[in-house]
C-alpha cells in the first residue's frame, strides 16, 4: 500500500494476531505510528494467547486511553493463565478506577462465588 492508515494497520495486526503468528504482529505493532485502543486491545489478546502475559501487561500499562475491552481483555489474559490473584488485582483496580457497571460487577462476584465453592473455599471464612 502507497498509503497506510490507522485502520489498515490495526486490520493487519488483528488479523496476524487471529492467525496465531503473535512474532509478526509484535512486530507491527511496534511500528504503528499510531496505536489505537483497537490495536492495543488486539494484540494485548493475541499476547495472551500465545502465553506472552507480561507483554500483555506492558501493554496494558502503557495504554494512555483504556475501553471496557481493554480492561476484559487484560484480565481474561490473566484468568485464562491461571494468575486468579492478579486477575482479582487487575478486577480491584478497574472497580477503584470506576470502569466495571454493576451487572458486570455482579457477573464477576458470581463466577468467583462458584469457584470457590467447587474448591470448598466457601468456610474459610477468611476467604
Amino acid at each position: 500500500m502507497s498509503k497506510k492508515n490507522e485502520v489498515s494497520w490495526t486490520a493487519m495486526l488483528i488479523g496476524y494476531t487471529q492467525c496465531g503468528r503473535i512474532e509478526e504482529a509484535s512486530q507491527l505493532f511496534h511500528a504503528m505510528p499510531v496505536k489505537s485502543v483497537v490495536a492495543c486491545n488486539a494484540i494485548i489478546l493475541g499476547y495472551g494467547q500465545n502465553g506472552e502475559v507480561a507483554k500483555a501487561r506492558e501493554v496494558f500499562d502503557i495504554m494512555r486511553e483504556r475501553d471496557d475491552q481493554t480492561w476484559s481483555a487484560t484480565i481474561k489474559v490473566y484468568e485464562r493463565k491461571g494468575f486468579e490473584v492478579e486477575t482479582l488485582d487487575l478486577f480491584a483496580l478497574m472497580q477503584r478506577e470506576g470502569v466495571s457497571g454493576s451487572l458486570a460487577s455482579l457477573d464477576y462476584g458470581r463466577q468467583i462465588h462458584a469457584q470457590l465453592v467447587r474448591n470448598q473455599f466457601d468456610h474459610d471464612v477468611y476467604v
